[in-house]
């Protein structure tokens, strides 16, 4: 029984759920002249193995849900979207049925994880061809479906050996390679020690299986410990780690770069956003709390596909702030602005997808206000914004209410209480 130890940290954990499998089936085969305790340590060794294996199988699942979620909010969140949910979901099904099939007809476990590991390779290659789109294709993806650069080049790159999963591999792959070869050694150690019980009374094999029964028992109690630890580590890496840094986490990075400073492992942390889905020939508005007049609203967005956004001093959008434009009109691009409000009371933010005939809309946005005559804690992004300049003046309109407003050729600078 050989086993190469593959440097795909995916097909070391198809490995590692092969080989605890295997073990679990063989630890429960009857065992004859072995001692009661034995045959228990030997019972115990093998429901902690099953667990194992389904441990690594959960947190594959969820990788792949995690992928499928990224790459679906990049694509048009329309009829499109809903079809290839379907054609995913008969896939699965189809490759479910594939493994029940095998297991029904004889197949082995180790049939059945070459089965996995080809499907799941068929499932890496559909990335790829996605990311590889040219021609007319391409312009479709792109272009005409929305779907930005960065993430076709992390696609396309996702199975090259330097791909974006490479530091992954080599600061992580270590731990798991070892993990490998210690349930695949306990796997042999079990194997061997059934072959040398078979058919034998030699009352001395027996006492040393014994001895043998309780040291597999120790070692997958172990290998359980540290397989749970693994898993938790990877969980936390993968939850806060992009699939592919956002617009303005790139500019962050560049702008260090270019500015010859240091950026921190916090800087690259893109802050929190809030996520809505504006179906087609709807509007949708945020309660925003305004306190004092001539307060500053800012606002950051972003959406793989074109919205109108604006700020009212209604829910109904009829006494704007900020009149409307389209947003986000390029895949790909954050997009931000910023009014002052004439009076107190709840403002909205209002996005704007009532034009659109077929096609929803997923938005991620943020907003915070600066309230003048007080010191305000502003949130990183927006103090990015007023470093470079972005936020020159708050604008009006004619029917924005009382109070004279000037014009929007002419517009109010920003009142600038201190900034902590």
């Amino acid at each position: 029984m050989v086993m190469e130890l593959h440097k795909s940290l995916d097909r070391c954990m198809f490995n590692n759920r092969w080989q605890a499998e295997e073990l679990a089936a063989v630890l429960r085969r009857d065992i004859p002249k072995v001692k009661e305790s034995a045959l228990e340590a030997l019972s115990d060794a093998s429901i902690i193995a099953a667990q194992v294996a389904k441990e690594f199988e959960i947190h594959q699942k969820g990788q792949r849900e995690k992928v499928s979620k990224e790459v679906e909010k990049n694509l048009p969140q329309d009829l499109r979207i809903t079809g290839l949910r379907m054609a995913n979901e008969r896939k699965e099904a189809k490759n479910r049925a594939a493994v029940e099939s095998l297991m029904e007809h004889g197949g082995s476990v180790s049939d059945k994880y070459e089965l996995l590991w080809q499907q799941q390779w068929e499932r890496r290659k559909t990335l790829v061809d996605l990311g590889n789109a040219t021609g007319i294709w391409r312009v479709v993806v792109k272009y005409v479906a929305g779907v930005p650069q960065v993430m076709l080049d992390f696609l396309k790159q996702i199975n090259d050996p330097e791909g974006p999963n490479e530091e992954i591999r080599v600061k992580y792959g270590p731990n798991l390679y070892t993990l490998t070869k210690f349930i695949y050694r306990i796997h042999k150690t079990a194997r061997a020690m059934v072959h040398y019980l078979k058919g034998s009374s030699d009352l001395e094999k027996v006492a040393r299986s014994n001895a043998a029964a309780s040291q597999i028992l120790a070692s997958v109690v172990l290998y359980d410990a540290e397989v749970k630890k693994y898993l938790a580590l990877m969980t936390e890496l993968n939850n806060k780690s992009p699939l592919f840094i956002s617009t303005d986490t790139a500019w962050r990075v560049e702008k260090s770069v270019r500015d010859n400073t240091r950026i921190s492992a916090q800087d690259l942390v893109d802050e929190e956003w809030e996520s809505l889905q504006i179906p087609p020939r709807i509007s949708h508005g945020v309660p925003i709390d305004v306190t004092v007049a001539r307060t500053v609203i800012i606002f950051q967005a972003r959406a793989p596909k074109d919205i109108r956004i604006g700020i009212s001093a209604d829910e109904e959008g009829t006494n704007w702030v900020l009149e409307p434009k389209i947003f986000c009109a390029a895949p790909g691009i954050m997009d931000h602005d910023h009014a002052q409000t004439l009076q107190a009371g709840t403002h909205f933010l209002i996005f704007d997808n009532s034009y659109s005939v077929m096609t929803r809309k997923i938005i991620e946005y943020r907003f915070t206000t600066v309230v003048p005559g007080v010191p305000n804690v502003l949130p990183r992004w927006a103090k990015e914004l007023v470093e470079v300049g972005e936020l020159a003046g708050a604008r009006y309109t004619a029917n924005a209410g009382e109070g004279a407003p000037p014009p929007k050729s002419d517009p109010v600078d920003i009142p600038e209480p201190p900034v902590q």
